[in-house]
């Protein structure tokens, strides 16, 4: 049996597209129209068209977007895309906490921060007081107005798997390895604990690089920092697959491990049409050993002597 040219034409996309989605892309998002400036917010998406560009004048609350893509470390373009500001860094898991799907991170400065431009169907922006306490814990509390003193009436979308609540996260699980109870682990740093490769894991070998999403109506807003027009969607992760690499070589690990697949299906291919076509070869011949058989039994006389 012969493999359908669109099988293996299907399953070669399919890999180099899982491989594509394993690379991350780090957003940085700027209240001004410089990308030279400290962001207001950090976001880790996996992109399979991320390149390095800086757009400015952009039209909204965010005046500008800094797009960087980092191959493995991606926790020191976000350490440097807020040069040394205070920051917490939220991340989103999966599987128990082992699979990463998305991170933001944003200013904890302790003062009233934007963190989510103005979206229309709501009727007002989000503003966030982020900051560590001197207990050793972290708190974001999140609000609907730039004093800072009307409350957020409830749970907003951040990013799309990042919800913005107000959220006090103990010492204990602030810069561990530990997951909190929405599936979260965060981390935080500054000029004073500053973010190095020893400091915490900043690789993306353990990220998910293909995510099977399912869209449901909520009625809510889903609030990308960009657009104002996903007003009735949620996305939710249900199927996962993670790079086994724990390096910060994971996302090169993945790449190369997806284009040896390709390799195989190819050879797979190669070897199926080959032996096809000794298949067809050998039924050949044996069709003609049965016809010469056929006609000399038929005629007997022929093989006698004259």
């Amino acid at each position: 049996m012969r493999l359908p040219v669109s099988v293996f034409y299907i399953a070669v996309f399919g890999s180099l597209e899982a491989a594509a989605k394993s690379v991350p892309t780090v957003i940085a998002y700027y209240l001004s129209t410089s990308c030279g400036t400290t962001p207001n917010r950090v976001d880790l998406e996996f992109d399979s068209d991320c390149t390095d560009n800086c757009l400015g004048d952009l039209t909204g609350d965010w005046q500008a977007s800094n797009s960087v893509c980092p191959l493995g470390d991606y926790k020191s373009a976000v350490w440097d895309a807020f040069g040394g500001a205070s920051y917490l860094l939220q991340e989103s898991y999966i599987n128990g906490c082992e699979s990463m799907v998305g991170a933001s991170a944003f200013l904890a400065s302790g003062n009233c921060e934007q963190v989510i431009m103005f979206v229309e169907n709501w009727g007002y922006a989000v503003y966030s007081v982020a900051q560590l306490e001197s207990d050793g814990s972290a708190s974001v509390n999140y609000f609907t107005d730039s004093d800072c003193t009307t409350t957020l009436p409830e749970a907003a979308r951040l990013t799309q798997y990042i919800n913005a609540q107000d959220t006090i996260i103990d010492k204990a699980t602030l810069n561990s390895d530990s997951c909190d109870g929405d599936n979260y682990r965060w981390s935080y740093y500054s000029s004073s604990s500053p973010y190095t490769s020893d400091s915490g894991t900043g690789s993306v070998g353990s990220a998910v690089v293909s995510v099977v999403n399912t869209t449901e109506s909520t009625g809510g807003t889903d609030a990308n920092p960009i657009s104002k027009d996903n007003s009735s969607t949620k996305v939710t992760p249900t199927t996962s697959t993670t790079v086994a690499s724990g390096d910060n070589l994971g996302v090169i690990v993945g790449a190369v491990a997806g284009a040896l697949v390709v390799v195989l299906i190819a050879l797979g291919f190669v070897w199926h049409r080959r032996r096809g076509k000794g298949s067809d070869t050998l039924e050949t011949d044996n069709q003609s050993q049965s016809q010469n058989q056929y006609l000399t039994n038929a005629t007997p006389e022929a093989s006698w002597p004259t």
